[in-house]
Order: C-alpha cells, then structure tokens, then sequence
C-alpha cells in the first residue's frame, strides 16, 4: 500500500502544482484585463469630454491623447473635394468642394 500512497501523493502533488501555474496565468490576465480598463476608461473620458481644438485629429487625441493638427493633403478627386489628413497617424477625411 506504501507504493499507492506515494503515487497518490505524487499525484495529487501534479495537480497543486499545476493549479499554481494556472492561478499564475489567472493573476497575470487579471493584471492585463485592469491596465485595459484602465486605457478605455482614459480613452472614454477624452471623447466624452471631444476635441480640444476643432482642427484636432479625433484618433490621435481619443486613442493616445495627443493633440496632433489635421492638415491640407491633395484629394484624388482634387476637383470635387478638399482632403484633410493627419501627420501623426495618417487618418484622413474629404469635404466636398463649395
């Protein structure tokens, strides 16, 4: 019965060891889900509160809360609409010409 005891406790030693790697996992998603929350939160805040400036890119300033200025850029249909863009990340938009 010795033997059964020891492979028992080795056994039962596994799944321990195994639940404290998984609490480990558990612990760092925990970590991980809360810095998130954390970032939405900021970055909720930034557009509730809108742009600080009317010429501000809403991606740079919602998502990194930097105040980057949108700029004239050549639309493809320069023709018909004026193109606005933002050095920092790239977004863009058109407005039809007047």
């Amino acid at each position: 019965m010795a033997e059964a005891d020891r492979e028992i406790a080795r056994r039962l030693l596994h799944h321990r060891q195994h639940f404290a790697r998984e609490e480990g996992k558990a612990q760092k998603l925990e970590a991980e889900a809360r810095s998130i929350r954390m970032r939405i939160g900021a970055e909720k805040a930034r557009a509730d509160q809108g742009l600080p400036n009317p010429d501000v890119c809403p991606d740079c300033w919602v998502l990194h809360g930097k105040t980057v200025t949108v700029v004239p850029r050549v639309s493809p249909k320069h023709d018909k609409y004026d193109r606005w863009g933002c050095p920092g990340c790239g977004w863009h938009f058109d407005v039809l010409m007047r």
